[in-house]
Order: C-alpha cells, then structure tokens, then sequence
C-alpha cells in the first residue's frame, strides 16, 4: 500500500494509477455488459468469442468518466454550482 505523501510527490504516479482504474472499469463493464444476463448464458453458453475490433461500455462507464471530467476540470474542488 502506497502512502499519501508518495502520491503527493509524484503527480505523473496518481495520474497513472487513475487511468489504470478507468481502463479497468471500463473493460471490466464491457466484459460484465456482454455476459451479464443469465438468458444469455442459458441460450448461448459462456462467452468466449469477443467482436474483434467492437466497442462499448454501459452509461456506468459514461458516469464514471464525466465524474473524472467533471473533477479534472474543477482541480478537485466541486460546488453545488458545477
């Protein structure tokens, strides 16, 4: 576990470790979206074949990136106006 005062010294490694976190949920959520319904592994099987080259993501992926948008461009400091 890394402390807060490493982090405050090195933005380029919090800068990483969140796009680290946003590139997880995003391909766990795509992941997650594609199997997700019990009908579909009941009619189909487990996934194991991906659309080469498709993309997508599900509105929680959306959220989770305008929050980081919405936080980014406020330098961290929201109020009940933004």
């Amino acid at each position: 576990m890394m402390k807060r005062s490493e982090f405050v010294q090195d933005r380029n490694l919090v800068r990483d470790k969140a796009v680290g976190a946003l590139i997880g949920l995003a391909v766990g959520d795509s992941f997650g979206d594609a199997a997700r319904m019990q009908a579909n592994r009941e009619s189909y099987g487990i996934m194991t074949d991906f659309n080469a080259g498709a993309t997508w993501s599900t509105d929680d992926t959306e959220f989770a990136l305008l929050t980081a948008k919405t936080l980014i461009k406020a330098k961290g400091n929201l109020t009940t106006e933004q």
